[in-house]
């Protein structure tokens, strides 16, 4: 019997031990891929791989076609065309004459023919070229406007992974506190010097404290894979984030940030070109009541056409067109409207912009000046709470103090650090707008990665 057992365990030895690295083996290949990254790797892999981006880019090489195509209108046209053509046509006697066909046709025609052509004036064209070269500068405005939104967006994604890290952090140590005063409790209520209560209070505590880390541990992922998506990774990479958050600065005043704004930000700039390319496009408009002026020559030599003589025949021409408009059913005047209404329409706009960009600067500052204001409070709030739990849990083993005390002073640690983990977030995603409103993609106070990835503030 003896020697059955042990032969059925060597059996089972062979058989499980090669599974067990296989079975690591798969759980390795099945773990998601940690990424680290930094605030200033994700803003360059979403400029370079992002395809909404890639998709904004575009605008410049449209622009510029459409610009080509309104600019031919006002450059010479030169045309080439040669042919040359064989026929065999048999001779008709009639009376013994040949009347038709035979030697009185050529076997062979060849024609070259060389056209030129030029506007010599047409103010439409002109004008409407100078249209379409402000939409080009446009365009490049539209560019950057959409790689300064897109390095807002990725720098608050990024914050908000850090959040979510630093929250996590926060409830996991949270956790880690409940359950040694649950065990505290426990060891208390087995020597009878603490109630039954107190237990209960304290699994209740630690039980109410793990629904708070699965939430900060959802909203981490959320955050995760935007960032992925900005990025254009897959999504099952697990993202390291190794940074910080924007350390604060004094800004600058606000007429001053506003009028930088003015001058710099891309929309203003856009909306500035379209404005000038509107107006272009009215006197485009308006040039149709106006004559145009064609130049044209042509070069023409022909073999083969006179009959029986063979001999070729060189033409020259050259003329000059003036084309005046008299009547064309009201359809410049209705272009002149339409192009009126778009001339009225872009200046609205530009003064809209103005003012949305005035609005968006304010509410800029003042989400800076509460973050600080938050920060600075909760930066004392924290030391407090942490000092004042050390004593509540000291005073409670003594005997000095209530369960329900401790757990309070748990309670108001745990908000002060959640709170000045979302004022840090707060401040740093305000900044980010700051700059975005003043059309800078990036600063001296934009957060940098570090080698500590705890989400907090060096001063």
């Amino acid at each position: 019997m003896e020697s059955f057992r042990r032969a059925l365990g060597v059996i089972v030895a062979c058989v499980l031990v090669p599974a067990v690295p296989r079975a690591f083996a798969q759980a390795d290949a099945t773990a998601p891929t940690t990424v680290t990254v930094t605030l200033d790797d994700a803003i360059q892999r979403t400029l370079q791989c992002n395809p909404g981006f890639a998709s904004a880019r575009q605008a410049v090489p449209i622009a510029k076609g459409r610009y080509v195509q309104a600019r031919a209108g006002v450059l010479p046209k030169l045309s080439a065309t040669t042919y040359r053509m064989r026929q065999n046509v048999p001779g008709v006697n009639m009376g013994g004459y040949v009347v038709f066909g035979g030697g009185l046709y050529v076997p062979q025609m060849d024609d070259e023919r060389v056209d030129f052509s030029v506007q010599l004036v047409n103010l439409q064209n002109l004008k409407t070229t100078a249209a379409a070269n402000h939409e080009v500068r446009a365009s490049r405005s539209d560019v950057e406007r959409a790689r300064i939104e897109l390095i807002a967006t990725v720098k608050k994604t990024f914050y908000d992974v850090l959040l979510a890290d630093e929250l996590i952090r926060v409830h996991q140590a949270e956790i880690a506190v409940a359950q040694r005063q649950l065990d505290l409790s426990r060891l208390r209520y087995t020597v009878g010097s603490s109630p039954e209560l107190d237990v209960l209070r304290a699994e209740v505590k630690l039980e109410n404290d793990r629904p708070q880390l699965l939430a900060a541990v959802h909203a981490r992922e959320i955050a995760e894979q935007k960032l992925l998506n900005l990025m254009a990774l897959p999504s099952n990479l697990h993202v390291a984030a190794r940074g910080r958050f924007a350390e604060l600065v004094q800004a600058p005043p606000r007429s001053q940030i506003i009028q930088r704004a003015l001058d710099t930000r891309p929309e203003v700039t856009a909306a500035r070109e379209r404005l000038k390319g509107a107006h272009r496009t009215l006197q485009a408009a308006n040039a149709g009541y106006l004559p145009t002026v064609t130049g044209a020559a042509s070069y023409d030599k022909s073999v083969g056409i006179r009959y029986p003589i063979t001999d070729g025949i060189t033409l020259y021409s050259a003329t000059v067109q003036m084309n005046v408009p008299i009547f064309d059913g009201l359809a410049t005047s209705g272009k002149v409207r339409e192009a009126l209404g778009s001339w009225r329409k872009a200046r609205s706009d530009l003064a809209s912009l103005c003012r949305s960009i005035e609005l968006e600067i304010i509410q800029a500052l003042s989400a800076m000046a509460q973050a600080r204001a938050v920060l600075a409070a909760t930066d004392r709030t924290v030391h407090q709470a942490d000092r004042a739990l050390t004593i509540a849990q000291e005073s409670y083993r003594a005997g000095a103090r209530t369960h329900l005390e401790v757990l309070d002073a748990q309670l108001n640690l745990t908000q002060a650090r959640s709170n000045r983990a979302q004022a840090l977030r707060d401040y740093s995603c305000a900044l980010a707008d700051l700059e975005r409103a003043q059309g800078l993609p990036s600063s001296n106070a934009r957060a940098r990665g570090s080698d500590r990835g705890d989400g907090r503030t060096t001063k």
